[in-house]
């Protein structure tokens, strides 16, 4: 079995958002509206595209253009399944994003003496394609935890099912190296604690002096979580 793929996503995990937050790859149906910029010059925006639309109407009606599970075949926006190929990637394409990333290649010229000269510079388009990370609330005090069922009704599917390795479990952290804990997946023993804490209405101490500082470590060093 090939080794998970990780990605290099930046975390913003915060003390004061500990709660649990899956990470799932998201669908999307997104078509360009073209607009004049000024200038002479017309840009493109992305709007949703027509596979996601409401099963019904303004008027009460069923809108017979509506697909469930319209993801599995959408390529609005998509990249293309070459594309996807050529990179990796698997799973349906309307789960990726695409785009485009500039850089620049110096060109050299051998001189007789052995160095080289800068003779010009080469533009170079790369292809970027990456899967749409997003994260959903599975704390209790967010819809009862109904967040993630949620999602997975309207198409988001777990990481691994495209080669993904999953993410810690703490909201806002997209570390993915994880280790198993009592009470899930996470990057740290810190942000394990502080999830089970949360959940289990544990109250740990307010502010931002040393004196506060200092009891919550204590409390934190004090709580038993377990692998």
């Amino acid at each position: 079995m090939p080794a998970l793929r990780k990605l290099d996503i930046p975390s913003h995990a915060k003390v004061n958002r500990a709660i649990r937050g899956k990470k799932y790859v998201v669908p999307d149906c997104k078509v360009y509206s073209e607009f004049d910029a000024g200038n002479g010059k017309t840009e493109r925006l992305p709007v949703s595209g027509p596979c996601k639309q409401a099963p019904y109407n303004a008027d009460g009606s069923v809108n017979t253009n509506f697909r469930s599970k319209w993801w599995e075949t959408c390529t609005h926006g998509a990249p293309a399944q070459e594309e996807l190929d050529a990179l990796g990637y698997t799973g349906p394409a309307a789960y990726y994003d695409k785009g485009y990333r500039t850089r620049y290649v110096d060109e050299f010229e051998k001189q007789a003496d052995g160095s080289l000269i800068v003779t010009g510079r080469q533009e170079v388009r790369q292809l970027v394609i990456m899967p749409r990370i997003e994260q959903v609330s599975a704390s209790k005090r967010n819809n009862s935890g109904s967040g993630p069922a949620a999602a997975e009704l309207f198409g988001a599917k777990k990481p691994e099912e495209f080669g993904i390795a999953p993410f810690c479990e703490f909201w806002d952290c997209f570390s993915q190296d994880i280790t198993k804990y009592a009470n899930g997946y996470f990057c740290s023993e810190g942000h394990s604690k502080l999830v089970f804490a949360d959940e289990e209405f544990i109250v740990l101490a307010i502010g931002d002096g040393d004196g506060a500082r200092k009891r919550r470590r204590e409390q934190l060093r004090e709580m038993t979580v377990g692998r």
